[in-house]
């Protein structure tokens, strides 16, 4: 058995694999347009890991495990190479906030979310699917 640091390199190997799966399960609360709350655990996005996000006059990406709050708002749209968009206030884990609810905000400046992607979750105990078109808010842990 080889030792590192006093722990047995299995259980080294086994707590990392640990941290990392770990790391990689989002949980968080979806609240629907109407103000259903939904607490999901193991949250993904339906079509990679990441939100498309058009901000500053450029598009970029978001990956969900980097979010803690989206307040989307679909009264205020953008369509972009064929996709929509919805105005949302962004707040990542870093506290670097995208902001668009702000009255004074020119589009160039307003950060906007694709909806044209899902929050799902798929295990053996539930399946739960929402459109972002139809998501408030959405809070990860």
């Amino acid at each position: 058995m080889i030792i590192l640091y006093g722990l047995p390199l299995v259980k080294i190997v086994f707590c990392t694999l640990f941290l990392i799966l770990g790391q990689c399960a989002v949980s968080g609360l979806v609240v629907d347009r109407g103000n259903f709350e939904t607490r999901l655990t193991d949250m993904r996005l339906g079509r990679g890991k990441m939100f498309k996000v058009y901000h500053g006059g450029s598009k970029r990406e978001i990956p969900l495990k980097e979010v803690n709050t989206i307040l989307i708002d679909p009264t205020a749209t953008l369509t972009v190479d064929n996709e929509l968009y919805f105005s949302a206030d962004i707040t990542l884990k870093n506290n670097n906030r995208l902001k668009s609810l702000d009255k004074d905000q020119t589009v160039s400046t307003k950060a906007f979310i694709s909806v044209q992607d899902a929050i799902i979750v798929r295990n053996k105990n539930e399946n739960f699917s929402i459109g972002l078109d139809e998501v408030l808010r959405i809070t990860v842990r």
